[in-house]
């Protein structure tokens, strides 16, 4: 290999699948998996292709399950991305990661959050307008409006008025046709409420979950969408509107067992609504696309995996294939077409040490691909079993030890801490008693297994601690990867398959396994049946034992935690005090400084304090103190230069831009119109007023700063480091704000502005430094 190559590395470092792929050029190697996946997308596409149109077109549902790192995810994305080319502006596609909660948190966290209260309006409106003009394309008197509705020229309600049509004769048909979908009648008004200006806003915000407001409680809509099966029946209700526009709706939920594994498995209404959304989805001709473990699909009754048009299984990644992504991802980087600095050699050991498994390839390539770099030479077997070594051992071996004792004092079992059975020379990390006569259960702890040599000299291990008894027992664990060619091996050596530490569920398994070998020993004992029972008594007490130790200490944590809160309300009860004496001092300087100029501020404060630099008292009590001689006048206009005159009034605007408190507290006892465009009465809440409160204090701290440095401005000489000051002084004060109500003002501006507001505060007092500096130079 070449050392001089400073090309970077062509391979992602995170082998994790993101959804910004379907942006970038997402290397797809065409494996089985992939390729029958992409023909149930193509009959999908086919339908709306065929001579009917998008009326010949069906949905379908696609299941997507393998265990971790075998491409889910990618082959989910490049679903998303093969409908989009094929579809283009006519579909809209949406993926959801889902979260370890209910398909409520999916609905109001992920699947809301996807959608804009003017998108989903509009669709309501087309669907509302092509409603009509099926209606009126019934004669020929009216066909003419019909097309100019379905062209989008008008609005269906302008149709209806002038036409002097039957309103409600079309409600009626829309709460008929999403009776298919839901029997839960308040979408159906909730829907055509929206399409009412002076709903939208309460219409939107029941739909993301919250509690009706009144105006719709008047009108039948009395209960918030809380439960699972509501969620799901929006879900439907969404995809209903989208399908039967002629547009493509495709949807993919990732990572389903956390919705539908325990503490989360669905109840028989949320089953019941589930199997109803997969029928939805069929009806509405749009796209669903269930990806997860194979946990999820067991979770599922047997009459809702029946509603799964097919189920698609990643495959492992072969040699072949492998090399075809390595040439790939090269080309992509703008390499040349090679294998460097792999050979087919290392490549055929990598995928049997990965065992197909996709992840571990693209991340063994990776560090394969930065080690060869780094040391200009090609990549060997030794490199990619060192990358599987640093790479896949993620906990040191005293933490795989801490959870497997503590696993054992939970489940009372007598045991000792790197021990040898008796009469062997034998060691093991821990050594379960069994018995009196040496019996027992050894637990040893290994590094990586990497193939059929590491896995020998694991299973002589095992022989020496065992010597031939049938009392005894081995449970390996190994911290670390566990090659394929490894496990043949080791099959016959312990007393079950090797144990892979994980994060996730180490401790339940390993709890179950030590409990199976245990159990074992005891039926094939030939003690007597009094011996056994005193044991199992034994260990029943240490058990209960340690289960009380363990109440004891969560019982001092809770003490603690009471604590920490009543310190924490002491500290926020001081806190808010001072921060009313903060703002009464900040209003008491603000109008100095509007009567006397910064100057007379300074001398008022430090004639109390005996200050003069710049100070920081409690949470937000700030002074900016201007130059102590002269002062100007405060009838004389300012003499800020425009660039930085401009930063500040480039602030305040955008500040007023924010809904201020006055508009906000107005609106609540204004009429329906008011509230609408604002907050219900029943947002007013502590989050709303800590809001409010932030934008006024924000306000006033930036109206002060201003005019302290037009006071610096006027002061002769000009000191650097007094213009310094003034501007710590007012990161300072910005720092003291509540971070949550920032980022509530910076999104009220819309999620493609809230960045540049948030910077526009945040960064004011370093712009102001630059500006003034610059301008004084």
């Amino acid at each position: 290999m070449n050392a001089a190559r400073s090309t970077g590395n062509p391979f992602p470092a995170a082998a994790v699948a993101r959804r910004s792929a379907l942006s970038d050029d997402l290397i797809t190697v065409p494996t089985a998996a992939i390729q029958q996946a992409l023909s149930f997308a193509d009959d999908y596409l086919a339908g709306w292709n065929a001579g009917g149109g998008a009326k010949a077109a069906s949905g379908n549902v696609v299941a997507v399950v393998g265990e971790y790192g075998m491409g889910k995810t990618h082959l989910a994305l490049e679903l998303l991305r093969h409908i989009s080319r094929a579809a283009g502006q006519d579909v809209r596609h949406l993926y959801l990661d889902a979260p370890a909660d209910t398909f409520l948190a999916l609905y109001k966290q992920r699947f809301m959050a996807e959608l804009t209260k003017d998108e989903l309006r509009q669709r309501v409106q087309d669907y509302y307008a092509d409603l009509v003009a099926d209606s009126l394309s019934q004669s020929k008197l009216t066909d003419h409006a019909a097309q100019r509705l379905r062209d989008r020229k008008v609005q269906a309600e302008a149709v209806i008025e002038r036409l002097g049509l039957m309103e409600s004769a079309f409600v009626q048909t829309l709460r008929e046709r999403l009776g298919a979908i839901t029997e839960n009648e308040a979408f159906a008004t909730a829907l055509t409420l929206f399409l009412q200006p002076e709903f939208e806003y309460a219409v939107w915000e029941w739909l993301c979950g919250h509690v009706p407001d009144q105006a719709l409680v008047e009108r039948g809509i009395t209960t918030a969408i809380d439960t699972d099966t509501a969620a799901l029946e929006a879900i439907g209700v969404v995809a209903f509107l989208y399908g039967r526009q002629s547009r493509r709706f495709v949807l993919v939920i990732d990572e389903l067992e956390k919705v539908l594994s325990p503490p989360h498995s669905p109840g028989t209404d949320t089953a019941r609504a589930f199997k109803k959304l997969l029928e939805v989805f069929g009806a509405a001709r749009a796209f669903l696309v269930l990806c997860g473990l194979p946990d999820f699909l067991e979770a599922l009754p047997e009459d809702v995996r029946q509603r799964v048009g097919c189920i698609v299984r990643p495959s492992a990644l072969s040699p072949a294939e492998t090399r075809q992504y390595i040439l790939d991802s090269q080309e992509r980087a703008g390499h040349p077409r090679e294998l460097t600095p792999f050979t087919d050699a290392t490549i055929d050991y990598l995928v049997t040490l990965a065992n197909g498994n996709a992840r571990t390839i693209v991340k063994l390539c990776y560090h394969g691909y930065r080690m060869a770099l780094a040391k200009g030479t090609n990549v060997t077997q030794a490199m990619i079993r060192e990358v599987a070594r640093e790479q896949f051992q993620l906990a040191t071996r005293d933490d795989v030890r801490s959870e497997i004792a503590r696993v054992l004092d939970l489940g009372g079992w007598l045991f000792q801490a790197q021990a040898a059975p008796k009469g062997t020379k034998a060691s093991a990390d821990f050594w379960v008693v069994h018995g009196e006569d040496g019996g027992g259960c050894a637990v040893l702890i290994a590094d990586s297994v990497l193939g059929q040599k590491d896995g020998s000299a694991l299973a002589r291990q095992v022989e020496k601690v065992k010597d031939g008894r049938e009392d005894r027992a081995v449970l390996l664990v190994v911290n670390g990867y566990l090659a394929e060619t490894a496990i043949p091996v080791l099959s016959g050596a312990g007393d079950r398959p090797p144990l892979v530490h994980s994060q996730r569920r180490f401790a339940e398994d390993f709890d179950a396994a030590i409990k199976g070998v245990m159990q074992r020993l005891e039926a094939a004992d030939r003690e007597s049946e009094l011996k056994v029972l005193r044991r199992q008594i034994d260990r029943q007490g240490r058990q209960q034992s340690q289960i009380l130790r363990e109440i004891q200490s969560v019982g001092q944590e809770r003490d603690e935690v009471r604590r920490v809160l009543a310190d924490l309300g002491d500290s926020h009860r001081q806190d808010t005090e001072a921060l009313s004496a903060s703002l009464n001092e900040l209003a008491r300087l603000t109008q100095q400084i509007s009567e006397s100029g910064v100057a007379g501020a300074r001398n008022s404060y430090d004639s109390t304090t005996g200050l003069n630099e710049p100070t920081i008292h409690g949470d937000v009590h700030m002074h900016f103190h201007g130059p102590a001689e002269n002062s100007p006048e405060p009838t004389k206009p300012r003499v800020l230069p425009e660039q930085v005159d401009a930063l500040f009034t480039d602030a305040l605007d955008r500040l007023e831009k924010l809904t201020p408190q006055t508009e906000v507290i107005a609106s609540m006892f204004g009429g329906q119109a008011d509230r609408s465009a604002h907050r219900s009465i029943t947002d007013v809440t502590s989050d709303f007023l800590l809001v409010v409160g932030t934008w006024t204090v924000l306000r006033e701290t930036i109206v002060a700063f201003r005019a302290a440095i037009d006071a610096w401005f006027r002061s002769d000489p000009k000191q650097p480091e007094e213009l310094r000051d003034l501007c710590r002084s007012y990161d300072s004060a910005f720092s003291f704000l509540s971070p949550r109500a920032i980022e509530d003002l910076s999104r009220s501006m819309g999620p493609d502005n809230s960045g540049n507001v948030h910077r526009t505060f945040a960064d004011l007092g370093l712009r102001i430094f630059d500006a003034a500096r610059d301008a004084h130079i």
